[in-house]
């Protein structure tokens, strides 16, 4: 997080090398904005800066000499970098209100849109690869079925609601939560939650073939207690406390590295992706991931709380009823 030596590191001075060819996709972050740093295989490196213009106004970097003034204020380092490379840049683009949706992607009468065709949300996290693989894995078991004789008129219509439902989803890691980008405590958490909550239920659904599965589907949605509703709510809990720790989050923390894989359960999580489940079993793993994650986020939520306003570092959560704009005396109260 802290990359105040960032000039002085070979290793980052080589993403600006020619001909390199060792990839690595870095960031840069700090309070509304984040900086993509892609070296691409033909030697050249992409930069991209994203920012929310509530922070960080788009004419402010909306040309190229106004994006290198942009980032000798924010990032002096990597300007400095960048002032070194004596090619001209090969192309500068600029985007703005590049979030979108559509009313439906996946048609009865056997049409479909796939991949960015039907909705981007925002490049942090790559999630356009995600729904990328999600939208042809169902267009083309839609249309495998259809050629078979097969009516896919429900599934049709099933798959188009899951697809709307994952973006619902995806769009909560985004929402008014650029603010949080400089608050490094709280980007930790929020940065180890995300990548946990997604390996241990999205991604063990598409590696089992579980968003091709009604039976699956219809057993991890179909009731108000279910395990996609419990998920989604625990989520969106997840997404508010983050917004709201940070808006309260006052201190600085710099000259520190933390490698996620270091945490038990991120580890656990990534490694058994690979596993394979029947459709029975598959359900159960993805409880016990649920309750893992139900774990997680009442410790997260123990330690905001007890930053924030000293309560016990031990103090018993309900992560689906807690919330940190309710006070320390609401909290002690709901913990019994």
């Amino acid at each position: 997080i802290d990359l105040d030596d960032w000039s002085d590191n070979l290793a980052w001075r080589n993403y600006m090398s020619p001909g390199r060819r060792r990839l690595a996709t870095n960031h840069l972050m700090g309070e509304g904005y984040w900086v993509w740093i892609i070296p691409l295989v033909s030697g050249s490196t992409s930069i991209g800066i994203v920012a929310d213009p509530a922070y960080h106004p788009f004419d402010t970097f909306n040309t190229h000499e106004k994006a290198m003034r942009w980032l000798e204020k924010h990032e002096p380092n990597a300007a400095k970098i960048l002032a070194e490379v004596e090619d001209p840049p090969l192309d500068f683009k600029v985007m703005k209100h590049f979030a979108y949706d559509c009313k439906r992607f996946y048609a009865t009468d056997r049409w479909a849109l796939t991949g960015e065709a039907g909705a981007f949300l925002d490049p942090f996290y790559s999630p356009g690869s995600d729904f990328i693989a999600l939208a042809n894995t169902w267009i083309t078991d839609l249309i495998v079925r259809d050629l078979a004789g097969e009516d896919v008129t429900q599934r049709t219509l099933i798959y188009d609601f899951a697809h709307k439902e994952l973006l619902n989803g995806w769009g909560m890691l985004y929402k008014n939560m650029y603010g949080v980008f400089g608050k490094t405590q709280v980007m930790l958490m929020k940065i180890a939650w995300d990548w946990a909550s997604y390996w241990a239920v999205p991604n063990v659904l598409f590696m089992n073939n579980g968003y091709t599965n009604l039976a699956v589907l219809k057993q991890y949605s179909a009731t108000n207690t279910s395990i996609g509703r419990r998920f989604a709510i625990l989520n969106e809990r997840m997404q508010a406390l983050f917004r709201t720790w940070g808006a309260m989050e006052t201190k600085a923390f710099a000259d520190r590295q933390f490698n996620v894989f270091d945490l038990d359960f991120l580890l656990k999580f990534q490694t058994e992706l690979g596993q394979k489940y029947s459709p029975g079993d598959l359900m159960v793993k993805i409880e016990s991931n649920l309750q893992t994650l139900e774990q997680i986020a009442a410790g997260i939520f123990r330690m905001a709380s007890h930053q924030v306003y000293g309560t016990p570092a031990d103090m018993t959560i309900n992560p689906y009823d807690a919330r940190l704009e309710d006070g320390a005396d609401v909290l002690l109260q709901k913990s019994g």
